[in-house]
């Protein structure tokens, strides 16, 4: 579900590049603090553009220090330092996000894989009930989203868009606790639905396969791939909508690769099968 909302590196100038790894070594690196060191495993692209996206509204501009990297001694990182408000909130809803995904994993698996799944609810439960106490609203808005999931999936006439609406609904309400704005949260909210909506079709692509082996639910069984490639291109352009209504202050550069570019080359590559070189 996660780690395809991400930019196209051949389309990023140098800067752009270094400031997008600054935001994710910053969130890695929060989340470490924060959670622990598993945390920093479900760190995902799609909540380091959540981070640019909440940088790119705020009224300061960040600083930048380096450190060193927790995964190689011998390497320094450029870190974020300002806005601990915004990498505290992003690492928290991508903390509960994970929790919320290995628990619908749970709900759609069997033998020995649905077993690993409980394992890691185990070794995530504390660590999440430490973010659910900070955002509150962060955690019903996800546990909202896999309820909903849980119903859609019992209904074996389900479409794509029926599908897709809980992600979609789930992503709106994150999206719109970003800012205090009211104008800014309606158009944040537009923008985590198309977004959301696109991850859910995204990862129905990449696990059909699996899917239709294992027997587990995916809307794309019955009507292939090729389906989904529509809706996704005008969750994307819809998604590009709303990004241009922000008052973006800063990074609109790597949020525009992200949306215009980033989205369509990704889901290319999982359509046609290609590895994926871009990081």
């Amino acid at each position: 579900m996660f780690g395809y909302v991400k930019p196209f590196k051949g389309q990023l100038r140098v800067c752009e590049h270094e400031t997008y790894k600054a935001a994710y070594c910053t969130l890695c690196k929060k989340m470490g603090k924060n959670y622990g060191h598993i945390a920093r495993m479900t760190l995902s692209y799609d909540f380091t553009f959540l981070a640019v996206l909440m940088l790119s509204l705020a009224d300061n501009d960040p600083e930048y220090a380096k450190k060193g990297c927790v995964y190689n001694p011998f390497k320094r990182c450029t870190y974020m330092t300002g806005h601990d408000d915004i990498f505290d909130f992003v690492s928290a809803t991508s903390l509960i996000a994970v929790y919320g995904k290995i628990i619908d994993n749970i709900n759609d698996t069997k033998g020995l894989k649905r077993l690993g799944y409980k394992i890691a609810r185990l070794k995530f439960s504390r660590k999440y009930d430490k973010a659910v106490k900070l955002y509150p609203f962060v955690a019903k808005a996800i546990v909202n989203m896999v309820e909903y999931q849980i119903k859609v999936e019992n209904n074996p006439d389900a479409g794509i868009d029926l599908a897709a609406e809980p992600t979609a609904k789930g992503m709106e309400e994150i999206f719109s606790l970003c800012s205090d704005n009211e104008n800014e949260k309606r158009i944040l909210a537009q923008l985590g639905y198309c977004i959301g909506k696109w991850i859910y079709l995204i990862d129905a692509v990449c696990d059909l396969d699996e899917d239709i082996k294992s027997g587990n639910f995916n809307p794309l069984k019955t009507s292939g791939k090729e389906s989904a490639v529509m809706t996704m291109n005008v969750c994307s352009a819809q998604a590009g909508a709303a990004l241009d209504l922000l008052d973006l202050k800063r990074f609109d550069g790597i949020l525009k690769n992200i949306i215009y570019i980033g989205l369509t080359e990704t889901a290319q590559s999982k359509m046609s099968g290609r590895k994926d070189t871009e990081k």
